[in-house]
């Protein structure tokens, strides 16, 4: 039994004495490499990838990083640009409201213009002042309570108000009614506008 502990012992110093006397060495050599490498500027990691991606089985493994973090820059740089459209296209409503506003506010100019003389204008003049204070309050409040209070006044009197709203809040009171005094007020805004 002494003989083979002798035999298992020469068959592993071979594998001991290679594990210290070549692998060890190497590791440590590698390692004091990349630390030198990395304190002199020189991007090891990349420069790895790089041989590695030339090389058959590795390159799959490299390619496969890089494709995932493309892909998430891809899905972020999407993510950015829905964003922006969504903001232009805010934007771009905005813009159309301002502009309805202001080619109401410039036909009122023209018939205060017209109306000077006209001792009824003023009495004129001092309703549409209501009505556009009105119609700010509307702005602001619940759509389905604005709703319901179209609803209850005379037609006309709801028509000039709808008028002085932009067309963003105008759809949205409309949308909250019922659609036949929806229906009833939208043909009354455009034989107005006629």
């Amino acid at each position: 039994m002494s003989k083979q502990n002798k035999t298992d012992k020469k068959k592993l110093n071979p594998i001991i004495w290679f594990i210290f006397a070549v692998i060890v060495p190497l590791v440590v050599i590698i390692t004091i490499t990349v630390v030198i490498l990395s304190m002199a500027g020189v991007n090891v990691i990349d420069w790895t990838k790089d041989k590695l991606a030339h090389i058959p089985g590795a390159s799959t493994l490299v390619s496969s990083n890089e494709d995932e973090k493309k892909q998430v820059d891809t899905d972020k740089s999407q993510s950015q640009v829905t964003q922006r459209e969504k903001e232009i296209k805010e934007l771009n409503q905005q813009v159309d409201d301002l502009k309805t506003i202001n080619n109401r506010l410039e036909q009122k100019i023209v018939k205060l213009e017209k109306n000077t003389s006209n001792p009824s204008m003023e009495e004129d003049s001092k309703e549409s002042t209501m009505v556009e204070t009105m119609s700010q309050s509307f702005k602001g409040m619940d759509r389905q309570q604005a709703a319901l209070i179209l609803t209850d006044l005379e037609i006309d009197t709801a028509v000039s108000l709808l008028k002085e709203l932009s067309n963003k809040v105008r759809g949205e009171i409309l949308g909250e009614m019922e659609p036949a005094k929806a229906a009833e007020l939208t043909q009354k805004l455009i034989n107005d506008n006629s």
